[in-house]
């Protein structure tokens, strides 16, 4: 069943990283009000705990934390077999490209800077927890009603030229309006952002896993001029494509886990 549409972290365990206890105590409140299964840490020590224990669905996780800083405690959290495709959510006051560029690195898959609003922490924790808990699972798009799945591959395999919805809708035995209330109410988005979104991920994907130029990266995923997936990208992650393949390259691993 999909969550409630006014809760779409229903069903979800989200671990909040926090030293700040009016921060902590406000952010538990705005995704407990979603839905969500709060877990609260103070540090990267309690976080590691938490995350072994209970094993949550999403991580937010602000970047100044007691030592060891969120980069570490994220580094450590991908590092353990049982976290490593964990979503880490970072959130921060801090807006300059290298502290951008770090979390990434880092493995982090979102960056926010302070202030953001409520609905926004919570569409983007809802998107990475709910894609988290399926890829670990196994089954990209386990829940879902068949002909839904269906519009989803039909998707990811064409990100550079998708299908027009009315195309879709004849490919799979729906309509239009089928499947955009069937892509807010199973993947709290629109089919536009969905794409969007893929486009965004399988470029991070392709950066950081491949030497394929930046410009033939944003061709294959629907950008034939370099200029307007430079933009794109960077309005989504903060930084350029090129920086964000050059951060990830220059990243230096942490001396050692955190006990």
């Amino acid at each position: 069943m999909p969550p409630p549409l006014d809760q779409p972290l229903a069903n979800q365990c989200i671990l909040v990283v926090e030293d700040m206890p009016d921060e902590l105590r406000l952010l538990a409140h705005t995704l407990g009000d979603a839905g969500a299964r709060v877990l609260t840490a103070v540090d990267g020590t309690d976080a590691l705990r938490l995350a072994r224990l209970m094993r949550p669905d999403a991580v937010v996780m602000d970047v100044r934390l007691p030592p060891p800083d969120g980069f570490l405690v994220c580094r450590a959290l991908l590092a353990q077999p049982e976290s490593v495709e964990l979503p880490v959510v970072f959130i921060s006051g801090l807006r300059d490209v290298p502290a951008k560029l770090a979390a990434f690195a880092a493995g982090g898959r979102d960056y926010l800077t302070k202030p953001f609003s409520d609905a926004e922490l919570i569409a983007r924790v809802a998107l990475h927890a709910q894609l988290g808990r399926r890829i670990r699972a196994g089954q990209p798009d386990a829940g879902m009603p068949r002909w839904l799945s269906q519009c989803v591959q039909r998707l990811r395999v064409a990100l550079a030229e998708p299908p027009s919805l009315e195309l879709l809708a004849q490919e799979v035995g729906s309509t239009v309006h089928g499947i955009q209330e069937g892509f807010r109410a199973y993947l709290g988005t629109t089919p536009a952002a969905f794409v969007r979104e893929a486009r965004m991920s399988e470029a991070v994907r392709q950066l950081h896993e491949t030497a394929t130029p930046v410009a033939e990266v944003g061709a294959a995923l629907g950008y034939p001029n370099p200029a307007n997936f430079a933009t794109a990208f960077k309005e989504r992650f903060g930084v350029s494509p090129r920086q964000h393949r050059q951060g990830s390259k220059t990243c230096q691993e942490p001396a050692g886990p955190i006990a």
